[in-house]
């Protein structure tokens, strides 16, 4: 594995993450989030979390599932980065919920060379993977708590790092319409690569969630506390419109971190759900002004 490849690689896994500081954590693809839905709403859902896509952001979330929950999404993220992820999460009895996930990046055709000024000699790739198994309880009709527990790969050429990590979640319903949600994401042990040992991307979440004209119209707002840099805020809203057995959901969001980094425009998120039945296909655009932007496509079957 050659020093220089790698490095240009690390940029740009890292560069677009809002408020990193450079060497301060490894696995940073473990920031990126799962469902187009949440990530539509400014990547607000520690207190909104009520789907499958509780598992990455507030895995107790889950105890607001009433079916079988299946998801796929696509993202074409920067630097010609490319993610998927599957997931899956079920009731097993009204106060019993369990699910997972598995998300695999990718980034292939870069060029191998030993120096800045050396000949090219061939191409490699890089791959992450990321394998999560979460339970959720409800603990009465207003308190649950869940958490998950994930194996983490990454591989840059022919060299890899192993590593595991813990999430962990509680929601409480305050009223009918308001809830709030508190996560620990990433606790686990440093990730070793190439002989350097680094701190996962450990974060504290605090969320409040409001459902509002009988659950139609969903604001939220998220506070994060990330090891690596300062604390910020996430806006998130979400309004569902109801056409027989169709729905058409529009979403936008802010996020403070993404704003103070690359400028007010990139703080801004929006994206677009379709539901028909048991099916719910959601769209998500992010802007990172100068970086380029973003596109996460999820499609959600329940049964």
């Amino acid at each position: 594995m050659k020093k220089i490849a790698a490095y240009i690689l690390a940029v740009c896994l890292c560069a677009a993450w809002v408020g990193a500081e450079t060497g301060t954590t490894g696995a940073a693809f473990l920031k990126l989030g799962i469902g187009a839905r949440p990530i539509g709403m400014g990547e607000v859902f520690v207190g909104l979390a009520d789907d499958v896509n509780s598992l990455y952001w507030n895995p107790s979330g889950l105890v607001e599932i009433k079916q079988t929950q299946v998801m796929a999404m696509h993202s074409e993220w920067l630097q010609n980065i490319r993610y998927e992820v599957l997931s899956y999460a079920q009731p097993l009895d009204k106060n019993n919920y369990l699910g997972g996930y598995v998300l695999y990046l990718y980034l292939n055709d870069l060029e191998r060379r030993s120096a800045d000024t050396s000949s090219y000699e061939g191409l490699f790739g890089a791959y992450d993977l990321v394998v999560d198994v979460a339970y959720a309880f409800r603990l009465d009709e207003k308190l649950s708590i869940g958490g998950g527990v994930k194996l983490i790969s990454q591989n840059i050429d022919n060299k890899y790092a192993l590593g595991f990590a813990g999430d962990t979640g509680i929601k409480y319903k305050i009223t009918e319409e308001l809830t709030a949600g508190a996560c620990v994401q990433n606790l686990g042990p440093k990730i070793s690569f190439v002989n350097e040992a680094d701190n996962l991307p450990f974060n504290i979440g605090i969320g409040l969630g409001c459902k509002l004209f009988d659950k139609a119209l969903l604001l939220g707002a998220d506070i994060n506390f990330p090891v690596e840099t300062t604390a910020n805020l996430h806006f998130g809203a979400e309004y569902t419109c109801v056409f027989g057995e169709f729905s058409i959901s529009p979403k936008a969001g802010f996020r403070t971190d993404t704003a103070k980094d690359l400028g007010t425009l990139a703080g801004l998120t929006t994206g677009l759900g379709i539901g028909w039945k048991s099916f719910l296909l959601d769209y998500a655009f992010v802007p990172f002004n100068d970086l380029g932007n973003t596109h996460q496509l999820s499609l959600l079957l329940k049964f």
